[in-house]
This record gives structure tokens, sequence and C-alpha cells, in this order.
């Protein structure tokens, strides 16, 4: 009986604990200047993410709809216009899904966009730093966005305080519970730019990111009916001993 419990018990937790991956992603589509997924100036990025998801990347025009990006495991909001901000709906829907443990990626740039930049920091609490992001940027994180990095180049994006920066140079911030990413300069992932020190290895790592794993959240009803048979397993060793 012992060890029948022991065996839900693991098969319980194993469960309770998998990781779930993410087969697909949803754009809120760039809507000027051509910066961000799709666009011209980002075939290298572009494929990069369709080759991580396995093609799997469908673009909306923003997160007005929940039910839309619930059906999605990660999100990428694109840069959309210098004094765009998001939607009250979309700043809720956000923050809703965030929530989650899934993956989001938000992208900003520099000090020409503030109220752009402003409103998508906003969402994890984070604030705009228009000082231009712009040389090489040494990583000062070890995490799989920087794996085999040694440097890369932002050119003329922006920074940001609060969270946990990714480089010296704090254009590329993790929020939250490491779920979201922002980059506050569109020309890291560009065929251009893309091109100086490790910038084209660091958009893989962020593709990669988007579409990889996010630890499933242990639900609880789950962790009390597990933490039960651990209780049961427990008197039985003692009536055993």
């Amino acid at each position: 009986m012992k060890r029948c419990i022991v065996f839900l018990l693991f098969g319980v937790m194993v469960f309770a604990v998998g990781t779930a991956h993410a087969q697909s992603v949803l754009v809120s589509q760039y809507q000027a200047y051509g910066y961000g997924y799709g666009a011209p100036g980002y075939a290298n990025w572009t494929g990069a993410l369709n080759t991580a998801t396995s093609n799997n990347v469908q673009v909306a025009a923003n997160f007005e709809n929940y039910a839309q990006m619930l059906s999605y495991d990660a999100l990428l909001l694109d840069v959309r216009d210098m004094s765009a901000v998001l939607s009250a709906t979309e700043v809720s829907n956000l923050t809703s899904y965030i929530a989650t443990g899934r993956r989001v990626l938000m992208m900003g740039e520099n000090y020409h966009w503030t109220t752009w930049d402003s409103s998508v920091l906003g969402v994890v609490g984070g604030t705009y730093d228009p000082t231009v992001s712009t040389g090489t940027a040494i990583p000062v994180v070890a995490h799989e966005l920087t794996q085999g990095i040694a440097g890369v180049h932002p050119q003329g994006g922006g920074m940001a305080s609060g969270g946990v920066s990714l480089f010296d140079m704090p254009f590329a911030h993790l929020w939250g519970d490491g779920n979201v990413l922002t980059l506050m300069d569109t020309g890291i992932l560009d065929d251009w730019y893309g091109e100086y020190l490790d910038n084209p290895a660091f958009a893989v790592n962020v593709a990669e990111w988007l579409a990889g794993s996010t630890p499933t959240p242990i639900p609880g009803a789950i962790w009390l009916f597990g933490s039960g048979l651990l209780g049961l397993v427990g008197v039985r060793l003692r009536k055993k001993t």
C-alpha cells in the first residue's frame, strides 16, 4: 500500500511541476516605421521566431481580445508609434496574461518613443530611462537569453529601470517571475544592426526563449492533495516503526 501511495504522489507531483511548451505566439503587429516581426528589415528575426515555433505565429492588430490571447502560449508586443499608448483594456489583458506565467516579449525604443516606452514599462512597473543605449553591452546575468553571448551591440535604443537587467547596459530586462522580457531597442533584432557582435545569436536566444517552456504552477487543490498523501505516507511509516 505504501509503495502505491508513493508512486501515486510522484505521478501527481510530476504532473503538477511539469513543463508546458509554447507552441504558438500571438504578435501585436508593428504599426509604424517597419520595426518588428514580419517587417522587411527583420527577415532574420522573423525567421528565427518562425523556426523556434515551427511557424506557429499569428499576427493581430492589438491585444484587446483576451480570449484570443489565452489561445496562444506566448505574446510579442511590437512597437507601434512614438506617441502610441496601450489601451486600458490591453494593460488589463496583458497583466492578467502575465499572471498566468506565460512568456511575453515587449519591445520599446529610444527617447523619441518615450510615450510608448513608458506605456509598455508601466505594465510591469518599470520606468523608462531616456539615456541612449549604444555600443557594446556585456552580459551580467547567466541565463538562457545570454547563453553563448560575449557581447551585443544596441544601436540607439533606450534604457529602463527596474526588473533584472541582462546586460551592463540596461536595455534588456526580465520582470515578474522571469516570464516577461522587455527590449528597449528594436535594432538589436533587425537585419542591419543585427550583424554586430553577438546580436544574431542573441536574436535566436530571444526567439527560443519566447517559444520555450515555462514551469506549470502547482494548483492549490493538487498541492493539498499531495500534502495529504505525504501525511498518509508518514502515518504508515510511523506505524511500521
